[in-house]
């Protein structure tokens, strides 16, 4: 039988021995299946990376190999001195079971929203590793950042403000923040804009209600003259596109289309699947990590007719050498975000504390989650 697998492999006929091998699980026995699924686990996923060219901490191309650590080659930097390898910074920065993290993160991208508690027993790891391997994942998640072109939607998808999982508030059952009709300040804001060729940005803006300046801040780099708008009459909406003389397109809510060719169906069918992952499947989200769940779902919508998604993705999560800075500052970000886009207060802050490699306002500006 394993001769056969082998064969198989070496024909480079890969469907046909995923089919070959899946016939022939049910004449194994049970022994033989348990002992198949131990050599599975053992299997190494091959991290496909280019070489290192730059120092992660200045940016500087003058590098030397340094020795090795962990059997992993390290480098120096001959300006700033300092030393590291290829996944300093990354987002296996600091893991010991890196394989089982890239078999983790896959999983994320194959089997989609899973809660922490199957991903805990499947992986054989504390809910604690798995909340955190989620975050540094979802970081990395910021597939792509083109123009929109032609017809583009754009609206706000509205989330109760939800401190879950923050410890010492006064009333722990109140976490999800008041129940208010209506657009009030207990209520996120994610500006959700899409275009008919897959273009798809889900950025939080604020809590409370959508200003002007919140559309440039976050797409306004993206948009053009060639760009039309197409939106139900929000104020700021209108204010941006006369603004930036971008044509624009709106309607009243209730009527959802204009002339059948401009309407936000498309953006109303991603806020219906968003919200039914965040508030049904995940049982709320903490406005605090609202962003990365949203790259999460974003980078599966966009990739989920591309055979080569995972390639993409696990691209996204080795390249970038901030992942590490930006994962153990989320609370700093969150306090900023708290104090100037929202009328909140800042409680409770998280005492868990580690060490930056190369946190700096340059990275700050460049990498933040806000």
């Amino acid at each position: 039988m394993l001769l056969l697998f082998f064969v198989i492999l070496i024909e480079n006929r890969y469907m046909e021995a995923y089919d070959t091998i899946v016939s022939l699980i049910p004449l194994l026995t049970i022994s033989q299946k348990q002992r198949l699924i131990e050599e599975l686990k053992k299997e190494k996923i091959v991290i496909h990376k280019n070489e290192l060219t730059h120092c992660p901490h200045c940016d500087s191309v003058n590098l030397i190999k340094h020795s090795f650590f962990n059997e992993r080659q390290r480098f120096k930097c001959k300006d700033c001195e300092r030393t590291f390898t290829k996944t300093t910074g990354t987002a296996l920065h600091g893991i010991n079971k890196q394989n089982d993290f890239l078999r983790y993160f896959t999983s994320m991208m194959e089997d989609g929203f899973r809660p922490l508690k199957k991903m805990c027993k499947e992986f054989k790891i504390s809910k604690q590793t798995a909340f955190d391997w989620r975050q540094k994942s979802m970081i990395t998640l910021e597939h792509s950042k083109a123009n929109f072109e032609g017809i583009t939607e754009i609206d706000d998808l509205w989330f109760r403000y939800n401190l879950k999982g923050r410890q010492g508030l006064v009333n722990g059952r109140k976490r999800a923040g008041k129940v208010g009709a209506g657009d009030n300040g207990f209520q996120t804001k994610i500006l959700a804009t899409a275009d008919r060729t897959g273009q798809l940005d889900m950025s939080v803006i604020r809590i409370g209600r959508m200003k002007m300046s919140d559309i440039p801040r976050k797409i306004g780099n993206r948009i053009n003259s060639k760009t039309i708008l197409t939106s139900d009459k929000h104020g700021s909406i209108s204010a941006f596109a006369k603004s930036f003389k971008i044509p624009h397109i709106s309607f009243d809510a209730k009527n959802h289309t204009f002339d059948k060719e401009y309407h936000v169906q498309h953006i109303n069918s991603i806020a219906e699947r968003f919200d039914f992952m965040v508030n049904r499947v995940l049982k709320g989200v903490s406005t605090k990590y609202l962003q990365g769940y949203a790259n999460w779902f974003k980078e599966l919508e966009v990739l989920k007719n591309d055979k080569s998604k995972n390639e993409l993705s696990m691209d996204d999560l080795l390249k970038s050498n901030h992942t590490w800075d930006v994962f153990i500052n989320i609370e700093n970000q969150y306090e900023k975000f708290i104090n100037t886009y929202s009328s909140r207060t800042y409680r409770c802050p998280v005492k868990r504390v580690r060490k930056s490699q190369n946190w700096t306002k340059d990275v700050l500006n460049r990498y933040a989650t806000y």
